[in-house]
């Protein structure tokens, strides 16, 4: 397996495509109900997982491209200086710079897991009996348990859950009932159990390696979005009808709390600060309180629309790459081409035909080679 210019081009234009219509669904609660959570985020994860492997793979049949794209490919890879005993093209200026710049970006990303992991290290444990019940209460869900540090600070205004190996809740110094930590708590505890951190992790590696590519930065967004709605729905599925909204009630009252803890790497928080994102979740919630009528409607057109976009990621990069095709000048010298407007055939008698280009013979053939050729009889 090969990395080209090609096939990096390829996966990118393929995934934006997909990663746009993800965009468009996303910020339609019902739809993505309609199709499945599970089904989403699926893939978006695929499209991460391809965007990881850029390679020419043996199942890729090339489309030769013949008009702009050849230009536009000698441009890049044909030398335009030296240096160093090296010829230098912008192909591999740009890749020079792309390197450099994932290299700042996997830097500025270690350096905020250290700051953040210093700060979080410096709140105080809360040791409240009560949480300690909730949180025994929330483990006692799931078969494998983990053992989870809840840490408050005033200088935290949303909760959100940190650590990959050693996960520790941070919640804002505010007054809370027993059920609110139940809902918050189970929200965070629910991220590290389904490995959501690690998706977002890997989603910030992702970023790194292309972060020229507008299109990741889309993905990321829409990673933390199907994420907490799938918390979401898997919290408020085990609630009750009144604790449903008592849910809501303690969402919408943790987003009053400005916060940009969306801004931040490695956590998983409870709310955003955007207003746009926190009505999706309450829409979301409130279309999934429906249960049976949801899965009712998942009907023939919105399977259709997940069809088509696991076909664009599965099928188009893995099968159709667009290199771009031209004659050298070495190969093109004594050749011509044959069109309906430069060119024409004569029939002969015997059933030949005589090929003329430009009003000269250049030829003779046996059978007609282009249906849009005018022929004229000898």
């Amino acid at each position: 397996m090969i990395i080209t210019l090609s096939t990096v081009l390829n996966i990118v234009f393929f995934s934006g495509i997909a990663t746009l219509s993800l965009n468009y669904i996303i910020t339609k609660s019902e739809i993505v109900l309609k199709i499945g959570i599970q089904i989403v985020l699926f893939i978006i994860v695929m499209i991460m997982f391809r965007l990881f492997l850029p390679f020419e793979l043996p199942s890729q049949n090339n489309i030769n491209i013949t008009k702009f794209w050849p230009d536009i490919y000698i441009t890049f890879v044909k030398p335009v200086f030296a240096f160093a005993e090296m010829e230098w093209s912008l192909l591999s200026i740009m890749i020079i710079i792309s390197i450099i710049g994932s290299i700042i970006f996997v830097l500025k990303l270690i350096l905020s897991y250290i700051a953040l992991k210093h700060t979080v290290n410096n709140f105080k444990i809360i040791n409240k009996s009560a949480v300690n019940r909730v949180v025994d209460k929330i483990n006692s869900k799931y078969k494998k348990q983990v053992c989870f540090n809840v840490v408050s600070s005033s200088q935290v205004k949303s909760p959100f859950i940190f650590g990959l190996l050693n996960p520790i809740i941070i919640l804002p110094e505010i007054e809370l009932s027993v059920d609110e930590w139940y809902y918050i708590l189970s929200h965070e505890m629910a991220h590290y159990y389904f490995k959501d951190l690690w998706i977002r992790f890997i989603c910030e590696l992702l970023q790194a390696i292309y972060w020229w590519n507008p299109f990741v930065y889309l993905l990321r967004n829409q990673l933390i979005k199907i994420q907490e709605l799938r918390v979401d729905s898997v919290v408020i599925n085990k609630l009750e009808e009144f604790q449903k909204m008592e849910y809501l009630e303690c969402l919408i009252r943790i987003a009053r709390l400005q916060s940009d803890i969306h801004r931040m790497h490695w956590v998983a928080a409870f709310n955003s600060d955007c207003e746009d994102d926190i009505a999706n979740r309450i829409e979301a919630i409130f279309e999934y309180a429906k249960g049976s009528e949801i899965k009712n409607k998942r009907t023939i057109k919105y399977m259709l629309i997940g069809l088509v976009l696991v076909l664009i990621i599965f099928l188009m990069p893995n099968f159709i790459i667009f290199e771009p095709y031209a004659i050298t000048d070495e190969h093109a010298e004594g050749t011509y081409e044959i069109n309906e407007t430069n060119s024409y055939l004569i029939q002969n008698d015997d059933g030949t035909y005589d090929v003329y280009v430009e009003q000269e013979y250049v030829g003779t053939v046996t059978e007609i080679f282009d249906e849009n050729l005018i022929i004229y009889n000898e």
